[in-house]
Formats: structure tokens, sequence, C-alpha cells
């Protein structure tokens, strides 16, 4: 019974840790495309 227990609080942890880390807000969501896309205009920019 311990086992099933402990395997259940791993992955409701890991779950819950997964939901919580992958959500953005869509505000983050472009800035986070907005640096991407500066930083792809100076590696061009250098090449």
């Amino acid at each position: 019974m311990k086992k099933v227990f402990f395997i259940l609080a791993i992955a409701t942890t890991f779950f819950a840790g997964t939901i919580f880390t992958g959500c953005k807000s869509p505000n983050q969501k472009v800035e986070d495309a907005r640096t991407e896309v500066t930083a792809a205009k100076e590696n061009l920019q250098d090449a």
C-alpha cells in the first residue's frame, strides 16, 4: 500500500509541475518570439 501511495504522489507532483511550467501567458509567448526573432536577425547579420 505504501508503494502505491508513493508512486501516486510522485506522479501527481510530476504532472502538476509539468502543467505549471508549461503554461505561458499569450503576452509572454509573444515576447519570447520577439526575442528569438531579434537573435535570429543578429545571427543573420553576423553571417
